[in-house]
């Protein structure tokens, strides 16, 4: 993932090799993408296997913290290149710069992971010579069925996290003609908060349960997304930082903090790394891959209206809400075997 990221800081441009720019792009965001599916499940279940029983909501939380801090480096990285340089400067090569900068990434992620050791439940599973020969294979053959409700359980998190996010600056920017800047200063306020809500979030499904929890996301979502786009489009900066905070540090954040517990809960430890690493990013091409292009055609087809864009929100949220009513409660579930 590191890798994929660094190279497409020396990526040429379109000008310079036509068509195979773009593919060259594409590729490397597949690339990316499948590091990430590897990424996410040993991270999650690092923080879960070594959690206490009655707070392994909580734990398995912070990995998820991540993401918005992520989203504070990457935009504090494009704001600092933006100040230093001119618009011309930056649109030609200053835009290179947060990509070497991830090379850092790489060098701390390999350190970490070179002293972290195996969680004591895959040591003992490791010792009885009972890891799994055919981990996929044998994955999708017996839970096939929990795949499809944790991919229908991702769709409106994963969908939402792109409106709230990437589409927001260019809906707002190019769209509404509204200052980026203000945007990009809603959106860090944003992961800020969230970065603290995840964790509680985690902590509440502990506490309330894994469903329960996750279902009060979808239905914030599904009431919020009308007034998301009310408080968005009109255009004041006060209102714009309300509906982005509560997006984020509140529906997103709600349903994000719990899947680190609930997806990896309802495998056994033989394929609950494969099975959670499958289950997490089979919702992405045809949720958070697609959600801006989805956005852009309604915005296109409808013009300046912003209740199909309020009304997709509520139609993914419904999928998941009906995915996640389907699968099994898992806070209270034994997970040693």
């Amino acid at each position: 993932m590191g890798i994929s990221t660094l190279v497409i800081g020396f990526l040429p441009t379109y000008h310079e090799i036509g068509i195979a720019a773009p593919i060259l792009l594409t590729l490397l965001r597949v690339i990316q993408g499948l590091g990430v599916g590897g990424e996410w499940g040993g991270a999650v279940l690092m923080a879960l296997e070594y959690g206490h029983t009655g707070r392994r909501g909580f734990y398995a939380s912070w990995p998820q913290a991540g993401v918005p801090l992520g989203l504070l480096a990457s935009n504090g990285a494009i704001f600092l290149c933006r100040a230093q340089l001119s618009t011309e400067d930056f649109e030609d090569w200053g835009w290179r710069i947060p990509f070497y900068l991830s090379g850092l990434l790489i060098v701390v992620g390999l350190l970490i992971r070179m002293r972290i050791v195996e969680t004591p439940l895959f040591a003992a599973m490791k010792a009885k010579n009972e890891v799994a020969e055919a981990p996929v294979s044998d994955t999708i053959r017996q839970h096939w069925r929990d795949l499809l409700l944790i991919a229908g359980t991702r769709v409106t998190e994963n969908a939402s996290f792109y409106l709230f996010t990437v589409w927001a600056l260019s809906y707002g920017g190019k769209t509404l003609k509204f200052d980026e800047g203000v945007i990009l200063q809603a959106i860090n306020v944003a992961a800020i908060v969230e970065f603290f809500t995840i964790p509680l979030f985690g902590f509440i499904s502990d506490r309330l349960s894994r469903r329960k929890t996750y279902l009060a996301g979808c239905v914030f979502l599904i009431l919020f997304a009308g007034p998301y786009y009310a408080l968005f489009t009109s255009g004041d900066a006060g209102a714009i930082l309300l509906a982005t905070v509560l997006g984020l540090a509140g529906g997103h954040a709600m349903l994000y903090s719990v899947q680190a517990s609930l997806i990896p809960e309802l495998f056994g430890t033989r394929l609950r790394c494969t099975g959670a690493s499958i289950g997490y990013q089979l919702a992405v091409p045809v949720s958070g891959g697609v959600a801006p292009l989805i956005a852009a055609f309604l915005v296109n087809f409808f013009k300046d209206q912003y209740w199909p864009l309020a009304m997709y929100i509520v139609a993914n949220s419904i999928v998941s809400l009906g995915c996640v009513w389907a699968l099994a409660e898992t806070s209270k579930k034994n997970i040693d075997v």
